[in-house]
């Protein structure tokens, strides 16, 4: 992937989630990368984009409205 589409993916995305499994909730994206908080411990994460593998569990969330059946 390049680096457009991963920026692309994480502008649209709810969570991130690292390469160990920790879901981060992203908070906004910049030029070169983007900032996510670990809602339990507070912490925040400044992830370029140029450092995204997708290796592991490493993957982009979003949430979609559910519909009534």
């Amino acid at each position: 992937m390049t680096v457009e589409q991963i920026k692309a993916m994480a502008e649209n995305a709810c969570f991130y989630v690292t390469p160990e499994g920790l879901w981060l909730r992203v908070i906004y994206c910049a030029e070169a990368g983007f900032s996510a908080d670990d809602e339990d411990s507070g912490e925040e994460y400044n992830i370029p984009y140029d450092e995204i593998t997708f290796e592991g569990n490493e993957c982009f969330q979003k949430l979609v409205k559910m519909e009534i059946e």
